[in-house]
């Protein structure tokens, strides 16, 4: 178990590195757009080799059922009676936590989010704020079955490198795994109405990730 499990974080720290070089390559070709191709591109390279390789890259159209006794984290992908779609349940009683889009909204909604990130009102925004509202909108339509976190992140990264962001950015990963509550319930909050307090988070985040950067060049230096 140990091994596999091993294994698994060895394969996810090499997507992401993976994804860190594309990432550093599309800031040298601004001219590439942030649309449908490119963030099927990274979901793909977020979950290739692993256990959800079968679905990397792949919009929901349709939603495997899964049984209780098969979940194996705090959330499971399950279609409910009325339309299908994606929902993030308690593992132990089935309880539903949140109900993410049917699987018909998800192409007009993602469609709608990418014309707003490469409209001229989305760039006349602080850099930090269209970042917050894209990753929210993002993560609220969850149109993969799995891997839209760190798909959003990616996606967060490349608009705040391109913004003028230099390397500090890359630890924002890192600030949020370890702010992880906290990122969760803003992002839930702000799925419910208050995206203030989501994009407030999001910037002490950055302002976070900016400033441990800077120290760790202060130490080697």
């Amino acid at each position: 178990m140990m091994a596999r499990h091993r294994a698994r974080d060895e394969q996810e720290l090499r997507n992401s590195l993976e994804v860190m070089a594309w990432i550093e390559h599309l800031v040298t070709h601004p001219e590439v757009p942030i649309n449908l191709d490119l963030i099927c591109h990274f979901n793909r390279l977020i979950l290739q080799k692993t256990d959800r390789d079968f679905w990397a890259g792949r919009i929901r159209s349709a939603v495997d059922w899964q049984q209780p006794e098969e979940w194996n984290r705090r959330r499971a992908i399950i279609a409910p009676d009325d339309e299908a779609g994606l929902v993030v349940a308690d593992r132990r009683t089935g309880e539903i936590i949140v109900r993410f889009p049917p699987d018909a909204e998800v192409g007009p909604r993602l469609a709608g989010l990418l014309e707003w990130l490469n409209s001229e009102t989305a760039a006349r925004q602080d850099p930090i704020v269209r970042s917050a509202l894209f990753h929210q909108q993002f993560t609220a339509i969850h149109p993969f079955r799995d891997g839209n976190g760190r798909t959003a992140r990616a996606i967060v990264t490349l608009i705040l490198r391109r913004a003028g962001f230099r390397y500090e950015v890359l630890s924002l990963q890192r600030v949020l795994d370890e702010r992880r509550d906290e990122y969760i319930a803003t992002l839930r909050a702000a799925d419910a109405g208050d995206v203030t307090g989501w994009v407030r988070f999001f910037a002490r985040a950055v302002l976070a990730a900016v400033e441990a950067a800077r120290r760790r060049v202060d130490a080697a230096t």
